[in-house]
């Protein structure tokens, strides 16, 4: 792992401690991949050839490096903090359902795939989003390209925040007592 790399993920870490109010117990897993060949193998049944990097359901993060990922300090840094973000939410809650919660979540946390509000109101009407767009179980796994991606993250992240009042402790409050006692 190389030193900026080591830098991020101590950083991502360091937040997600801070909005969960808590460190997580379990080591880290964490897996960094230098070619195309090494993320297919590695991010499993998660690969998605544009994705940056995805959680198993292990809890072990499998990351491509920046280089490999070609992208800025702080575009990485914002990616390695959402996954990061779904590391924590596995080892405290042990499940990642409900999928919008689950990418919402990491979404605010990490400031990633932020959009304008004209924007998303264009995605929505192109794709034709209904109700739908609170998915339960599953993320798509051939998403037709990263415009939807996009599109679904910052539907979900504003979601939360409007069902919040933007207060996104709430959510961890409830995670917090729902999963001592879910009936």
């Amino acid at each position: 792992m190389k030193k900026l790399e080591k830098k991020i993920i101590t950083k991502a870490i360091a937040k997600n401690s801070l909005m969960y109010g808590k460190k997580i117990s379990n080591p880290i897993k964490i897996v960094i991949c230098n070619n195309e060949k090494e993320w297919k193998k590695e991010s499993k049944y998660y690969y998605f050839e544009f994705s940056i990097g995805t959680v198993l359901r292990d809890g072990t993060l499998v990351i491509k490096s920046k280089n490999f990922a070609n992208l800025s300090n702080k575009i990485f840094e914002n990616l390695v903090i959402h996954e990061m973000n779904h590391v924590f939410w596995i080892q405290f809650y042990k499940q990642c359902k409900p999928v919008w919660l689950f990418e919402g979540i990491a979404t605010i946390t990490a400031s990633t795939n932020d959009i304008s509000k004209a924007e998303l109101k264009r995605l929505i009407k192109k794709y034709e989003v209904n109700h739908k767009f609170l998915d339960y179980r599953y993320l798509w796994r051939k998403f037709n390209n990263h415009e939807l991606v996009v599109m679904k993250y910052n539907l979900w992240k504003n979601f939360i925040l409007f069902i919040t009042n933007r207060k996104i402790k709430k959510i961890i409050d409830f995670m917090d007592l729902y999963i001592n006692n879910p009936t």
